[in-house]
């Protein structure tokens, strides 16, 4: 059974793919083509890349059963943004994209590095969240349901939220870009 601080953590996790307004837009049908391309290439560049934040984190852990279990599952969903990604046309090269790229190269870093910490708690807080946002990022990307994850035995400890809430940022200004993106495509 879940304390109170998991149930709390683990649902505070889970919003930014579902709630933020581009996710919901891509998910209703109610964005374009072109956005969904787009969002498939940002979320490929930020989670597909060998090696990906649940290897990482697995690695920085090596004892926590949970991380890899969750490294070895997320292999197949690493796998399945890989081919979203070759069955989508990517973004057309330009300058506001060369910065939005630039930007999610640091965001991939920093999901990197709170993956790979060896203080106890914060892989494991920034793979949670991963976990919990990842159907909702499935679903908005494509409108499939992703394997339901296993939330893992979470403390209450400040490095637990403070990872989980990094990676829901991340999550959410990915979302920020793409939904930048489409707004200066529409005509004004």
């Amino acid at each position: 059974m879940a304390t109170a601080a998991e149930r709390w953590a683990i649902e505070a996790a889970a919003r930014p793919s579902e709630a933020h307004a581009f996710a919901i837009a891509l998910r209703d049908g109610a964005a374009t083509p072109r956005a969904r391309s787009d969002a498939i290439h940002f979320f490929t560049m930020l989670h597909a890349p060998p090696p990906v934040a649940p290897q990482r984190a697995a690695m920085a852990s090596p004892h926590d059963r949970w991380l890899a279990a969750f490294a070895a599952a997320f292999e197949g969903e690493r796998r399945w943004l890989s081919d979203c990604a070759a069955r989508t046309i990517p973004p057309r090269p330009d300058l506001a994209l060369a910065r939005q790229e630039a930007a999610l190269r640091q965001q991939r870093q920093a999901l990197l590095t709170l993956a790979g910490l060896d203080r106890p708690g914060t892989a494991l807080g920034a793979m949670a969240a991963l976990a919990a946002d990842w159907p909702h990022l499935r679903r908005a990307l494509d409108g499939s349901d992703a394997p339901a994850f296993d939330p893992p035995e979470l403390v209450e400890d400040r490095a637990v939220a403070f990872c989980m809430a990094q990676l829901a940022a991340i999550h959410r200004s990915v979302w920020d870009i793409l939904e930048a993106r489409q707004a200066a495509r529409l005509p004004r």
